[in-house]
């Protein structure tokens, strides 16, 4: 595990947070944004994008190991059920 990504897996484990974004991990990490992002795309198997965005449409993060939240849920829901003919 390289040291940017045990930072960002740290900032994503913070029970502060059910999800981060790549500003907010980048902040709390003191790694640039292009950095936290490269490294959330080479560990994307560790990390789980949930279908919606933060109020200010930014993408979030989360750990893959973490349980699903009900807002997730909902939201996969919804999509399913408005994706359907």
């Amino acid at each position: 595990m390289s040291d940017a990504w045990e930072k960002i897996y740290n900032a994503l484990s913070d029970p502060k947070f059910e999800f981060r974004t790549v500003r907010g991990i980048a902040r709390v990490t003191k790694l640039s944004e292009d950095e936290v992002q490269q490294e959330l795309m080479h560990n994307r198997d560790k990390v789980r994008i949930p279908l919606f965005t933060d109020n200010k449409g930014q993408v979030l993060y989360t750990r893959r190991d973490h349980g699903k939240s009900m807002r997730e849920i909902l939201s996969e829901i919804r999509t399913i059920v408005s994706a359907a003919p």
